[in-house]
């Protein structure tokens, strides 16, 4: 009896080395797939080229899990004991980043599986989903207007320009360090521009910059 448990413990799902080479070489061509739809769509301020190299990779490694598991069941037993384990603890700068590793290990599995042809649709349906949400215009989030001057009673100078140019803003940080003072403006305005020079006109100014809340400099 001993024997023949041993035997179906041990025993290969019958996947050729074949079909095992070519549930990998798909998982590459979706992997690198993956990595140019994540260059175009994330922002330039969050991108990093390192995460994105882990996508193709992350696909590759998936699949060949779950083709290893399909293998062997002794095998399969202990990669899910060994991956229940595991704790991930990197940070992620956007949240569209948790998105696209959801999407690599999804294809890493149907691959793995053999479901080509739901690997494909999959692809199409993110993909499209992706620049379609992307290209929808909503309203336009306030921008953070980011002031340095050398004395602190430019604040009354600033507020007024900023009521000049009827600009919608509240302060968001103010701080004073050695008589410099540091301001931070939550704004809503699109004529940024002629709003820096005209703050920048000002004698006790250092800098002033406008920024996007992702970050993104814009004057």
């Amino acid at each position: 009896m001993m024997p023949e448990i041993m035997e179906f413990l041990t025993r290969s799902a019958g996947m050729s080395y074949r079909n095992m080479l070519f549930a990998l070489l798909f998982a590459v061509l979706l992997g690198v797939y993956i990595f140019f739809v994540y260059r175009i769509i994330s922002k330039d301020s969050f991108y990093s080229k390192s995460f994105n190299i882990t996508l193709p990779v992350l696909t590759v490694l998936t699949a060949a899990i779950v083709v290893a598991m399909q293998a062997n069941l002794v095998v399969s037993l202990g990669m899910v004991g060994a991956l229940s384990i595991v704790r991930y603890r990197t940070a992620l700068k956007d949240p569209m980043d948790l998105a696209f590793i959801f999407w690599a290990i999804t294809t890493g599995i149907i691959s793995g599986t053999e479901i080509y042809g739901l690997a494909l649709i999959v692809a199409v349906i993110v993909t499209i989903a992706l620049f379609v949400l992307d290209r929808i215009k909503l309203k336009k989030a306030p921008r953070l207007l980011v002031v340095n001057g050398k004395t602190k009673e430019y604040e009354s100078d600033l507020n007024h320009i900023l009521d000049q140019y009827r600009v919608n803003y509240a302060v968001k940080s103010r701080n004073i360090n050695k008589g410099n003072l540091d301001m931070i403006y939550e704004i809503d305005t699109d004529n940024g521009a002629a709003l820096v020079r005209e703050i920048s006109s000002l004698d006790s100014i250092f800098s002033v910059s406008i920024l996007d809340h992702d970050g993104s400099l814009r004057y």
